[in-house]
């Protein structure tokens, strides 16, 4: 699995500061088999910030090229409530329906978030 996060940051004036972020995760198994994957993702993110005395304003661009990435992926038995039946995969167990062993494995996960703007105001003591 290979992870990697590049910045490339410039200072224009003082005080201010921008920088080109890069966030990879490359494509990884999901399970133990290795019969799953979870998918890789590649982000671009702009940040700047401005500090003035004690007072420091930032804004992030993220995820600027839009990308549909999963935050958190996980490999899972689940069975949908059609699904349920008396025997067979999916098997109704009462108080046990997330311990199916037979049903099949998929994919779970989380979907980022897309393109956003992100802004603050930090005042250090």
């Amino acid at each position: 699995m290979r992870k990697q996060k590049t910045r490339l940051t410039a200072e224009l004036l003082p005080g201010l500061s921008t920088a080109l972020r890069v966030r990879f995760l490359d494509d990884r198994p999901a399970n133990e088999d290795r019969s799953l994957t979870a998918r890789g993702y590649t982000l671009l993110d702009f940040l700047a910030k401005y500090r003035w005395r004690n007072v420091e304003a930032s804004l992030a661009l993220l995820n600027l090229t839009n990308t549909n990435w999963r935050a958190a992926q996980f490999a899972d038995n689940t069975c949908v409530r059609r699904e349920l039946r008396a025997t067979g995969p999916c098997a109704f167990k009462p108080g046990k329906q997330g311990t199916h062993a037979d049903a099949p494995a998929d994919i779970h996960f989380t979907p980022g978030d897309p393109i956003g703007v992100r802004a603050g105001l930090t005042v250090f003591f």
